[in-house]
This record gives C-alpha cells, sequence and structure tokens, in this order.
C-alpha cells in the first residue's frame, strides 16, 4: 500500500475493504453529513506531490450530484468547513491537498493531511445501502533517495 485515507490521526482507521467509511441518514428529512478524514503515506521509501482527491461514481450518479438532491462535496480544511464554504463546491468536485507528504530525501509516515467530505442526501428517500461512490487518490509518486 502507500497513499490511503483514514478516518482518524492513527494507523489502524486505514480506510479498505475490511474497514469502509461509511455514514448513516434519516432518509425521511435527508440532509448533509459532513467527516473529516485523512491521506497518509504508509511507505517510507516513497513521497508525494500534486495530491488529489475525487469521489468517483461507481455506479448511479449520487456523488456528482447527477440525481437531484445528491451529492458529495470535498474541501482541504483542519477545522470544519462553514456553510459558506461548503457552497462554493460543487458536487463531485476534485480537491487538491496544497502540501505534500515527504520529500525526495525522506519518506513521511507520520503525516496525516486533512480534508473534509459533506454528503448530502434529499427527504424522503426509502431504506438503502449505497456502495456507488468511492475516494480515488492521485498523486505524483516519487523514491526517496
Amino acid at each position: 500500500m502507500t497513499l490511503a485515507i483514514y478516518t482518524f490521526p492513527i494507523e489502524t482507521a486505514v480506510v479498505d475493504s475490511d474497514n469502509l467509511f461509511s455514514v448513516t441518514f434519516d432518509g425521511r428529512i435527508g440532509g448533509s453529513i459532513d467527516r473529516k478524514l485523512y491521506v497518509r503515506n504508509d511507505n517510507s521509501e516513497r513521497w508525494y506531490s500534486s495530491i488529489t482527491i475525487t469521489s468517483v461514481d461507481t455506479g448511479m450518479p449520487i456523488a456528482s450530484g447527477g440525481i437531484e438532491g445528491w451529492g458529495w462535496r470535498l474541501l482541504e480544511k483542519d477545522v470544519a468547513p462553514t456553510t459558506e464554504e461548503w457552497l462554493v463546491e460543487d458536487p463531485g468536485n476534485t480537491v487538491s491537498l496544497t502540501s505534500n507528504i515527504g520529500s525526495a530525501t525522506e519518506g513521511d509516515t507520520r503525516t496525516y493531511l486533512p480534508f473534509w467530505v459533506r454528503i448530502t442526501v434529499p427527504p424522503r428517500i426509502q431504506i438503502q445501502t449505497l456502495t456507488d461512490v468511492v475516494l480515488r487518490i492521485s498523486a505524483t509518486e516519487g523514491l526517496v533517495t
């Protein structure tokens, strides 16, 4: 593994096929839920720059806002974004992290770069489990020399 997403800034909180990132809504009223997540490098022989995160629809277009009332928005911040900051972002946006993880001379496995996700669902939806969204990390990878 190299770059991964974490629900808390600890090694055991990695998001993977055994530990999925999930949220629960009251479908009668809908609404938005904000969650802070982190990106971390777990390979001391690598470093990363130009890190971006995108919410990707793998089925129904819910992250991109393709179905009215649904959407996933991403922001890079250490503290919770304001409503005004969320409104600037379109559903399905890509967030570019401003920091690198590591450098050409050091593979940093201690840094957890924070970002936020806002998931919005419309009111009056049926009970369902949706697994149609993934968070995709892209980055430029370098070898530590």
